[in-house]
Order: structure tokens, then C-alpha cells, then sequence
């Protein structure tokens, strides 16, 4: 059998010119074909295994898009059971970009869940798996599903710090939306880049009432115009009346640390623009509360200019607040206002005629 082989080859190396040369280096030839049939053996082998991984991830990435639609229609319970099956599908070195994925994903799922119930362990959860998704290096080249993993870490750490450790949840989740800004910027992602300073507007203004209170509401101030330069009240009224009804509050809390008067004047055209873009009977509690700070901000302001003027003010608005509230009843907030407008009216019947 083997003189067979050796005729076989020996044939194949006279064929190729093996005359021209000493015999007896056939051998080489011999050596050199069996080394390329085992090299197109595995070839061919590996990449058939190639096609086999492909089309398992293919499999993969397509469940991770039904578990994706699942969680856009806040099917969360479902969409986290499909993607914890998938997890144990393959490991995560074989297919980053499908880990990752279903990581970010499942972070929205439980937090979607927690944001039903205020659950410590479901946002805790939520945080770990946004957490594994963002520090995979394959996330470096999938920025814009990146920035959506870390404004949910975002989210979480708002949600969290009104349960525990505001500060220090305060300030991660400030953390994560400035990361984001990384990617959203303004002249590439406008719309994201305004809805992640509105949120961050919100947390400046919480965390000046623990810290740094007048660098901590300059800095909501900044997040709030910076939003409103891209909601504009033409296409935006939603996003437009709520961050000019933020900005009246900032404003007003402002007047403590530079120009009073400018300040509240500020304060006060922030809410009559934000009240001009509410209906009180779709929205009355938000068109009550506008009134309510316009009535405080008029009786600040006679403090300092226009004591009857802005005094008749007062009492107005906190009226008008009254009368959408007797259609609307709110016995808390009502009686607030009550208050108010009698310290209002008070004051103005101490003016010398």
C-alpha cells in the first residue's frame, strides 16, 4: 500500500518536471501536499463553523429585536423573560454586540418595572445591567445605543435617590447624563441633546436644596435655556411651558443671591409665558400652580418696587387660582392659596391710602 502512495506521488513529482531535479527530493513534494490538503481540510471545516456562527447570531440578534419590540409597547415582564433566555445562549466573547444589546435592554425592562412601584431591588437591577452594557469596549462603536444605556442609568439614579442616598444618587445621575451629552450633541442630535438638559436642569435644581444651592441653580438655569433654544413654543409647546414653568421657580430662588428685582422679573415673564401655553381645564393643576408662584412673586416684588401695583397682582393671581380650584378640588393646595391670598390682601390694606 504504501509503494502505492510513494508510486502515486512519485508520478506527480515527474509530472511537475521531478526529472529535471535529483529524485530523491520527491519527498519534499510529498510533505508539501499533505500539508495543503490538511490546510484546505480545516479551511474548508472552519469556515463552515463561520457560517454556523453566523446564523446562530443572526437567530440571536433577531430574538433580541422581538424582546426589543416587546419593551417599546412597555411589555417589560415579557421582553426581560426573552432576554434572560438569550443570555444563556452563548457566551459573551462569542457575540459582544448581542450581549451588550440585551444588557441595555434589559436595564429599560427593570426599569420600566421600577418605575411602577418605586422597587429598590428592580432599579438596583436595573442599574447593574445598564452598568455591564456601558463598560464593554464593543460599546465604544455603538455610540448612539450606548447614550441610551446611560441616560437609563441616568434615570434610575433619580428614581433611586428619591428612596435613599438623594445626594450621592443625585450626583451619579447627574454623572451619566453629562456623559450622554458626550455623544448627543447639539448639532448632531438636537432633540436628545435638549430632553437631556431638561433632566438635567431638574437635578441641578434638586441638588440646590442639599448643596452649593446658588452654583447648583445657575447650572439649572444654563440646562433650561439651552432646552428652550431647541423647544421652541411653535413645535414644542409640551416641552416649552414645562421647562418656562422650571425656569420661573429658578429664577425667583436666584433673587436670594443677585439683582432681587431682575430676578424676579424674570421669574415672573417665565410663568405668564408658560401659563399662556396651558389650559386650565385640560391641565389645571399645573395652570394652579403657575398662578400660585406668579401671586408669590408679585408679593416679593412689592417689596421692593410697586407695593399697591404688585400687591393687586398677588391677590389676582392667587384668586383666579381659587376659582379654577373650586372646579377642580385640591382641599391641600386650595387651602395653601388661601393663605397666601389673605397675607396678600392684608398687606395691601396696610398701604396708606
Amino acid at each position: 500500500m504504501m509503494s502505492s502512495v510513494s508510486t502515486t506521488f512519485q508520478d506527480i513529482y515527474y509530472l511537475f518536471g521531478g526529472s529535471y531535479v535529483n529524485s530523491d527530493n520527491y519527498w519534499l513534494l510529498l510533505i508539501i501536499l499533505v500539508a495543503g490538503m490538511l490546510y484546505f481540510h480545516y479551511a474548508y471545516f472552519h469556515k463552515k463553523q463561520i457560517r454556523r456562527n453566523e446564523e446562530h447570531q443572526r437567530e440571536i440578534w433577531e430574538s433580541i429585536q422581538k424582546a426589543h419590540g416587546l419593551l417599546s409597547v412597555k411589555r417589560y415582564t415579557e421582553a426581560l423573560s426573552k432576554l434572560e433566555t438569550l443570555l444563556t445562549q452563548f457566551k459573551t466573547g462569542d457575540y459582544p454586540v448581542g450581549f451588550f444589546y440585551i444588557k441595555s435592554y434589559m436595564g429599560v425592562c427593570y426599569h420600566g418595572l421600577a418605575s411602577e412601584d418605586m422597587n429598590t431591588e428592580l432599579l438596583e437591577k436595573a442599574i447593574d445591567a445598564c452598568r455591564e452594557a456601558v463598560d464593554i469596549p464593543v460599546a465604544q462603536v455603538i455610540p448612539m445605543q450606548l447614550a441610551n444605556s446611560l441616560t437609563t442609568l441616568g434615570q434610575s439614579f433619580v428614581l433611586l435617590a428619591d428612596i435613599q442616598n438623594r445626594e450621592n444618587n443625585l450626583q451619579r445621575a447627574m454623572d451619566e447624563f453629562n456623559r450622554a451629552l458626550n455623544i448627543y450633541t447639539r448639532d448632531k442630535h438636537p432633540l436628545y441633546y435638549a430632553w437631556v438638559q431638561n433632566c438635567l436642569a431638574k437635578i441641578y435644581f434638586d441638588m440646590s436644596q442639599i448643596d452649593n444651592e446658588e452654583k447648583n441653580l445657575e447650572k439649572s438655569l444654563y440646562a433650561c435655556d439651552e432646552a428652550l433654544d431647541i423647544y421652541t413654543p411653535e413645535k414644542f409647546p409640551n416641552e416649552h411651558r414645562t421647562i418656562n414653568m422650571h425656569l420661573g421657580r429658578i429664577h425667583i430662588r436666584l433673587s436670594e443671591f443677585g439683582n432681587k428685582e431682575e430676578c424676579i422679573e424674570k421669574g415672573i415673564a417665565a410663568s405668564k409665558a408658560s401659563l399662556g401655553l396651558y389650559d386650565k381645564r385640560q391641565h389645571p393643576v399645573e395652570y394652579v400652580t403657575i398662578l400660585s408662584d406668579l401671586g408669590n412673586a408679585h408679593r416679593m416684588l412689592a417689596d421692593i418696587k410697586g407695593e399697591r401695583e404688585n400687591l393687586q397682582k398677588s391677590v389676582d393671581a392667587y384668586q383666579q387660582a381659587l376659582d379654577v380650584l373650586a372646579e377642580n378640588i385640591d382641599p391641600v393646595l386650595q387651602a395653601n392659596i388661601m393663605d397666601n391670598l389673605n397675607i396678600s390682601k392684608r398687606r395691601a390694606e396696610d398701604i396708606e391710602p
